[in-house]
């Protein structure tokens, strides 16, 4: 009777089983790794941590639950921002603003009118593009109708319909800072900066800043000129308690940009043939001036470990003077003060 043949198959698998099993303690022992930690500062650079801008809190900006968007100072100097328009062109849903336009329209987000706020504080005025750089610390972008935090009206402003631009300007600082800048560019650009922080103690210390830029444009005969002066006091008397006084008064003089004629239907030769650098209005006509002075004081107060009270007291004015444009009449309605306040606990968890 012949033997029965076992399958070769499983025979060969034992076997290798069997001389492999015993080297795999082996070789895991020999490929075992030891522990690596990597370690590093995390740069802040262009993404700043908190904001007030859109909760009138320092709040982180992951836990702010709405579109926001945060330029840090460094961002505006890198990016060579000359106006507001400039230190915006990279955010999304905000039309962007010729500089020629400043006394004419002001910006939108989504389509739709926003605010200005200034160190909490709505200003005057629907001409943005007016403000000064100098001395900012931080843009912050609301979209939407949470621009409404600030108020609706905005004194003479238009409304928080599609959201707020929000400047925060830097305080006086424990920190001497002694900063002189001069610029130029095409178009005969000129100007001069300064920044000076000066601790006069540990409870004061004293901030200047200020700007004179001059500067032509594409069209010939128009220019644009602002002055800017503020000066800042912070008094910290002791652990608890903060107060910052700061006052602005920022000059801009232009005159009133009219665009080009536009062609009559049927006759594109009219547009063909105008020089896109010609300035349509008079030559002896007045320039426009526009003048914000203002004053605000912020009083933060730590209550205990956990909350914090903050008031603040501002008043704005605007001189708006353009004649070459308007009748009077038509001026007196963008003319006049504006006074706001504002005052909360947070808690500081």
């Amino acid at each position: 009777m012949p033997q029965p043949k076992l399958p070769l198959r499983p025979i060969a698998l034992c076997l290798a089983t069997l001389s492999v099993s015993p080297v795999l303690p082996v070789l895991a022992q020999e490929q075992q790794l030891s522990t690596v930690s990597i370690s590093a500062e995390k740069e802040s650079g262009y993404i700043p941590a908190s904001t007030r801008g859109a909760t009138r809190t320092d709040t982180p900006i992951e836990q702010i639950p709405q579109s926001v968007v945060v330029i840090p100072r460094a961002l505006i100097e890198d990016q060579g921002s000359r106006n507001l328009s400039d230190v915006l062109r990279n955010v999304s849903n905000v039309t962007a603003l010729d500089a020629r336009d400043s006394n004419l329209t002001g910006f939108k987000i989504r389509g739709f009118s926003s605010a200005t706020i200034v160190d909490g504080v709505a200003t005057p005025g629907i001409f943005q593009n007016q403000e000064s750089l100098v001395g900012i610390d931080q843009v912050t972008v609301i979209k939407g109708p949470s621009g409404g935090l600030y108020g609706g009206s905005q004194g003479m402003n238009y409304s928080t319909v599609g959201g707020a631009v929000v400047i925060s300007t830097a305080e006086p600082g424990q920190t001497p800072i002694r900063k002189i800048g001069v610029s130029g560019g095409s178009y005969q650009q000129r100007g001069a900066h300064f920044d000076f922080n000066q601790p006069v103690n540990e409870v004061l210390a004293v901030r200047l800043t200020g700007e004179y830029s001059n500067t032509d444009s594409e069209t010939k005969q128009l220019y644009i000129k602002r002055t800017a002066l503020l000066p800042s006091i912070l008094l910290t008397p002791n652990a608890d308690t903060k107060i910052v006084l700061r006052l602005r008064d920022v000059k801009n003089e232009t005159l009133d940009y009219q665009g080009l004629p536009r062609a009559s239907a049927g006759s594109p030769d009219v547009i063909n043939g105008i020089n896109r650098s010609l300035f349509i209005s008079a030559s002896s006509m007045p320039p426009s001036t526009n003048d914000m002075r203002g004053a605000n004081l912020q009083w933060t107060q730590r209550l205990n470990d956990q909350w914090r009270f903050g008031l603040t007291v501002a008043r704005n004015t605007l001189e708006l003077n353009e004649t070459g444009a308007f009748a009077a009449s038509v001026i007196d309605a963008f003319v006049g003060p504006f006074f706001g306040y504002q005052f909360g606990l947070a808690n500081q968890d």
